[in-house]
């Protein structure tokens, strides 16, 4: 692989704005569970994925404004759909380690998502980046 070094499209640009982009989203995602479980004293799993979708959804925003330049799908509503399967997939994840960190090995909750998040980052970035936000190569004849 090859970077352009002046372009946005360089995957250290895209990793970094993805960082930043994660963090943001992860503060709305970890305010509505914390709200939700101290505030309305929802259960820290239904918390989770409150959490979750909300900050998906602004990841989702950012990934197509300033993020990822390049699009695969023109189609926002195919591109959306795909992007939440792939979040499904990080809140499974999530919601898996949400549960281990905190019923099983006794962490804190809050700790616990903290944990999560940072683990599914990069998961969610690299399979974001190659299946959504990557130029498909055209097979020669």
């Amino acid at each position: 692989m090859v970077f352009d070094h002046n372009s946005s499209h360089a995957l250290h640009v895209q990793l970094t704005k993805s960082m930043i982009s994660s963090f943001i989203s992860f503060t709305i995602d970890f305010s509505i569970l914390t709200f939700s479980v101290e505030i309305l004293g929802l259960y820290y799993m239904v918390g989770g994925i409150l959490g979750f979708i909300s900050g998906t959804t602004l990841s989702y925003f950012l990934s197509i404004r300033w993020i990822f330049p390049v699009k695969k799908y023109s189609n926002k509503y195919a591109e959306y759909s795909l992007f939440i399967v792939i979040g499904v997939f990080g809140l499974a994840l999530n919601m898996l380690a949400l549960w281990f960190f905190t019923s099983v090995a006794g962490v804190y909750y809050l700790i616990s998502r903290i944990i999560g998040g940072t683990l599914i980052f990069f998961f969610n970035f690299f399979l974001r980046k190659i299946i959504l936000f990557t130029k498909s190569r055209q097979s020669k004849p």
